[in-house]
């Protein structure tokens, strides 16, 4: 009996997800905050897959798209984050834009922008956020 065949459905199954992850792990690491690969290994003992799915969704599918710039990508990130209040990511994307070539104060001027609409509570986080990353990058 042989057991060790895949189906052509499977195996193009298997070759997309690859590929989402392949290109989702490029995408990330153009951000040169994190690799791919320390992602994963952060979060395997908790939940093996969640890493996967952040790589191969938000940047193999959403981030990989083509009709945005990458820096202008990551400043409507960081609106994103800022009027959701999601500060550990937030800095993770700040560090990335900085990395990227946007100057601090293009984001410093997103999350008043976005803090008009947000609130000053919100404004108030992603600029700490702004301040821990600018410091570490010292």
């Amino acid at each position: 009996m042989i057991t060790d065949v895949t189906s052509p459905r499977l195996a193009s199954k298997q070759k997309t997800e690859k590929s989402r992850l392949e290109i989702g792990s490029n995408q990330l690491e153009k951000l040169q905050v994190i690799e791919a690969k320390a992602l994963q290994d952060a979060y395997k003992d908790v939940s093996p897959n969640f890493a996967k799915h952040v790589i191969e969704y938000a940047f193999g599918d959403i981030l990989s798209r083509p009709a945005l710039d990458y820096q202008t990508r990551e400043m409507i990130t960081i609106a994103a984050l800022t009027a959701m209040g999601a500060t550990n990511q937030l800095k993770l994307h700040m560090q990335g834009a900085l990395n990227l070539g946007i100057h601090s104060r293009e984001i410093a001027d997103i999350i008043i922008l976005v803090g008009a609409y947000s609130g000053f509570p919100s404004m108030a986080n992603a600029t700490n956020a702004l301040k821990e990353v600018l410091n570490e990058r010292k």
